[in-house]
């Protein structure tokens, strides 16, 4: 038990100062309970650290649209027409809208919409792919 809680913030400790070192440090010791956890707390970070470096990305889109929502004042009226009104709205993705909607509440900076991304996406990401290790483990 002790053991474990050494290690535990031992890895805490090199994500603080080193988030790419501690991912190499979990990938070297896959087989730990703790790694799925780092690995998404490195897809949270790189989600929070993301650059937006050209205007033809996607992501400046996605920016683009939380900047709007935030400078928009929403009233009962126009609440659904947000969600349908633009491009994007042929798509049955609701999540990203909704995400974005929530987020513009608080803020128009990027770093915390691509953050909450990378919360819930990592989240799904990081499980999968232990789920796909653990599987092929078993066979091996």
């Amino acid at each position: 038990m002790y053991k474990q809680f050494r290690e535990n913030i031992f890895i805490w400790v090199i994500f603080l100062l080193s988030p790419i070192i501690s991912l190499f440090v979990a990938f070297r010791n896959y087989r730990a309970p703790w790694v799925k956890n780092v690995a998404w707390a490195f897809i949270i970070f790189y989600g929070v650290n993301f650059f937006i470096y050209d205007e033809l990305m996607d992501a400046n889109r996605y920016a683009e649209k939380l900047k709007n929502l935030h400078e928009t004042e929403i009233t009962t009226d126009n609440f659904l027409d947000l969600f349908f009104s633009d491009e994007e709205s042929s798509y049955l993705d609701f999540a990203a809208p909704v995400t974005t909607f929530l987020i513009s509440r608080f803020t128009d900076n990027y770093a915390v919409l691509f953050g909450a991304y990378a919360l819930i996406f990592g989240f799904f990401y990081s499980r999968n792919i232990w789920f796909l290790l653990d599987l092929s483990l078993i066979h091996i």
